[in-house]
């Protein structure tokens, strides 16, 4: 997959996109946690085990990078930045640069 450059207008944009791309990634990986916990003990209980149930350290993560992905973007939006803009870095973060107009007249 190619890279795809989101080209915003200042340093401090680009600063709070880079925040959201962070945290995206964050809630993306706890995500990715949970699911493999429940495959687990749904795995665990179709075996006859009985089990102790997900990771209560897990959904707190969840419920913590959710609600810091949330606020992250309600600064995006503060600062100017658009909804095309925290979708890309929000959905393809592993293929996605920032790059601000100061940077790039500097």
């Amino acid at each position: 997959m190619d890279t795809k450059t989101v080209h915003v207008e200042t340093v401090e944009q680009a600063h709070v996109l880079q925040d959201v791309k962070f945290a995206a990634d964050r809630l993306r990986r706890s995500l990715g946690d949970l699911r493999h916990d429940t495959n687990r003990q749904m795995e665990l209980l179709d075996q006859g085990y009985q089990t102790q149930g997900l990771s209560h350290q897990t959904l707190q993560e969840v419920v913590q990078y959710q609600g810091a992905l949330d606020a992250l973007i309600r600064t995006a939006t503060y600062v100017g930045l658009t909804s095309g803009q925290i979708q890309a870095v929000t959905t393809t973060p592993d293929f996605v640069s920032i790059r601000s107009e100061d940077e790039r007249s500097a």
